[in-house]
Order: structure tokens, then C-alpha cells, then sequence
């Protein structure tokens, strides 16, 4: 937790794995296949149309020849976004789609198979959440346009920062605890809203504390070592 690493794997791809992140890789003559156990990870695809690269999560897989995407992983939820290129999304469980708008749905017709359901290709500029719903009986792959500096901005992990534009506490604090031991909880339901701007290194955790308690009127109550809480500053 709160470590970062990067890799240059055999065939040239680049892999930088987020905080608490484990992969496993499998080349093979036909086929790069990594397996994203648990975590996030970013990915730099050398290009090699005979052999693609596909990472697989849980039930679903991304499959690239050369380009740069992040996959994390939220339990069976995956979350991927694409800087460059394109990359094919794939249900390895399903033989019947059912699509609205931008988002498609795959109902599993049986449990256990290799079977491959296309779900699409998901572009530079775009992002996909994959995610099992219904009792795991349906999975269901949100496909969106994000904007340049958001997609920068959510990837800032890779150059050791969390920037954050506006986005309420809660959702911060959710962000920051990937990256540390603390357990830092919201005692107060008032401050959870409050929109929070700046920059966190993701070594250094503790400065998001202090700019909380300098900047943004919220009270630091330190519990532990390893224990904080978030609530208003009383009048």
C-alpha cells in the first residue's frame, strides 16, 4: 500500500501498477496475457499485431495490439480508460446482448466457458465501466466520452500526484486512503460536500490533513496512529 512500480516487460510493454495492485503475466507464442488480481494498473502496449496483449479481470477482458490504458479493479467491477488508441472489450460468460444508448448489457446464458461476447471498442478519450449486476446473471458496460484534462487528472496518479478539481470530501478521502494505512473517517455528515481543490503526493498522505485543517475549515481529530476523523470546526 502506498507503493507504485514500473515495469518493462519482455516483448517491450511498459506496466505501472497503482498502490496495493498485484498482477499475473502469461506470455505465450499466440498471446500477452496479464490478469489483473486486484488493484490498478497502466498499461504502454509495444506493438505486435500477431501476438495481442489482453489483460483480463474477473469476467471480462481487454484485448490491444499497441496502445495506453488503465484498468482498475473494484472487486468484479472494472473501470477502464483509454489515452491512446482503441482496445476491444470482451465478456468471457455471455452469448446475448442487449444495448441502450452507449450502454450494453450481456445476460450469461451459462457459468463457466471461454466463450468471448464483444462489448465493444472503447477509443482514446473514452472510458468504460464493466461491472456484474442481477445476482451476476447480467454483465453491463457503460461506455463514455471523458475529457482530456479529466482523464490527465485521474491518471496524475502515474506521476506520483492525486490532483483534484472540485470533487467533495468524501470522495477525496475515498481516493487518499488507497494510498495509506490511516484510517481517516467523515464523523459529520456536513463537510462530506465540501468541494475540495488541490494536489496530493501519494507518499505523503498526511498533507492532505493539513491542507484540510489550514484551507478548508474541517477539524482533524487524531483517534490513533492509525486513526483520524473529519468533522466541522465548531464555531
Amino acid at each position: 500500500m502506498g507503493q507504485q512500480k514500473t515495469t518493462t516487460l519482455d516483448d517491450g510493454s511498459v506496466l505501472q501498477l497503482n498502490t496495493n495492485s498485484q498482477v499475473n503475466v502469461a506470455y505465450t507464442d499466440g498471446y500477452r496475457d496479464i490478469s489483473l488480481l486486484q488493484g490498478e494498473a497502466f498499461f504502454e502496449v509495444a506493438k505486435d499485431r500477431n501476438r495481442p496483449l489482453r489483460v483480463y479481470v474477473g469476467k471480462s477482458r481487454v484485448e490491444a495490439i499497441g496502445t495506453a490504458f488503465s484498468v482498475y479493479r473494484k472487486g468484479e467491477t472494472m473501470q477502464l480508460k483509454v489515452r491512446e488508441g482503441k482496445v476491444r472489450l470482451d465478456s468471457l460468460v455471455a452469448d446475448r446482448a442487449i444495448t441502450t444508448g452507449n450502454t450494453k448489457q450481456i445476460k450469461r446464458a451459462y457459468e463457466d466457458s471461454d466463450f468471448a461476447h464483444s462489448l465493444g471498442v472503447v477509443s482514446a478519450g473514452q472510458e468504460a465501466t464493466v461491472e456484474q449486476v442481477q445476482d451476476a446473471e447480467t454483465i453491463r458496460a457503460d461506455v463514455k466520452a471523458i475529457a482530456p484534462d479529466k482523464l490527465e487528472e485521474q491518471l496524475s496518479w502515474r506521476t506520483g500526484l492525486l490532483i483534484f478539481k472540485g470533487e467533495p470530501l468524501d470522495q477525496v478521502v475515498a481516493e487518499v486512503s488507497r494510498y495509506t494505512t490511516v484510517s481517516i473517517e467523515i464523523v459529520d455528515e456536513s463537510v462530506k460536500g465540501i468541494k475540495i481543490g488541490g494536489q496530493v503526493r501519494v507518499d505523503d498522505p498526511q498533507s492532505m490533513l493539513d491542507a484540510l485543517e489550514a484551507n478548508f475549515g474541517i477539524k482533524v481529530t487524531r483517534m490513533g496512529y492509525n486513526h483520524v476523523q473529519l468533522s466541522a470546526v465548531s464555531d
